[in-house]
């Protein structure tokens, strides 16, 4: 086993999930501005 590729495999995976996280949060944040937490709460008023 070359240690050179050994090294290569450990920083495409680091990148893919780093990569991985980014996508994540920005999902969250677009999901947040789509659907802000305000709604559940007019429903409840509206309940009441």
């Amino acid at each position: 086993m070359n240690n050179l590729s050994f090294w290569k495999l450990i920083l495409l995976v680091f990148v893919c999930s780093l990569i991985f996280s980014v996508v994540f949060v920005t999902v969250q944040r677009i999901d947040h501005v789509l659907n802000p937490p305000e709604v559940p709460v007019k429903s409840i008023k509206k309940i009441d």
